[in-house]
């Protein structure tokens, strides 16, 4: 299964209630269905509040319990 725009992913995560996966590459991200980019990706990762320094996450995970998604930079994390 590919993407033409994304060659790579560094981190990616589920929402099962959406139905959407997101693809992180660098300072980018994809909202995915099935086979096919959302309407109105790529967005930046700065769109969801990261700082400027963040330059790619290293992994993401979505809680479905508490309905938030946890972002990892090196040692650093986000909800």
């Amino acid at each position: 299964m590919t993407w033409p725009q994304i060659d790579y992913v560094d981190a990616a995560y589920e929402n099962k209630a959406k139905d959407i996966a997101y693809l992180f590459q660098g300072t980018k991200f994809w909202g995915v269905r099935g086979y096919m980019t959302l309407p109105g990706y790529p967005k930046y990762i700065s769109e969801l509040g990261f700082p400027d320094w963040v330059t790619k996450i290293d992994a993401a995970v979505y809680v479905p319990t508490t309905r938030k998604t946890l972002f990892f930079v090196g040692s650093r994390y986000w909800r």
